[in-house]
């Protein structure tokens, strides 16, 4: 077997060096000290996500009351159709058990700790388009 030519050593260096770059990228984003022993709180996630929506004048009651909303609606086949309008489930995840409903909470809380996450001051497509400041943006619809 011979040796790579220079061009061929080059090409498979630039098609190795994007994967490297997007392995690297994803472990740059791994939560190191979050490992047992390592004395970080494990509320300090929410506490900051928390602090982003109070700094921006959240209403935290109507947020909280929400999740006991959700849960109250997921109890009666009338609460989950409303559910599955008003958030315009897709037919294929309606709710239709109280689990249903968990699954929303899931999600909803989700998107409130990645508008946190990215809550800068211009648009950004980091994981989804993205105004500026998208915590102000949507506290009217809080």
């Amino acid at each position: 077997m011979g040796y790579l030519t220079s061009e061929q050593a080059l090409a498979d260096y630039a098609t190795l060096i994007t994967e490297l770059k997007l392995g690297g990228a994803w472990a740059a984003s791994a939560p190191l000290l979050y490992f047992s022993g390592s004395n970080v709180d494990p509320g300090s996630f929410d506490s900051i996500t928390t602090n982003v929506f109070d700094d921006a004048a959240c209403n935290r009651s109507y947020m909280a009351s929400s999740w006991t909303a959700i849960k109250n609606l997921v109890a009666s086949s009338k609460g989950q159709d409303f559910l599955n309008e008003q958030f315009r489930i897709d037919p294929k995840s309606l709710i239709n058990s109280t689990q249903g409903g968990d699954n929303l909470i899931a999600y909803l809380r989700e998107a409130i700790e990645y508008m946190a996450m990215v809550n800068y001051p211009y648009p950004t497509e980091f994981l989804k388009p993205l105004p500026a400041w998208p915590v102000n943006v949507n506290i009217p619809s809080i």
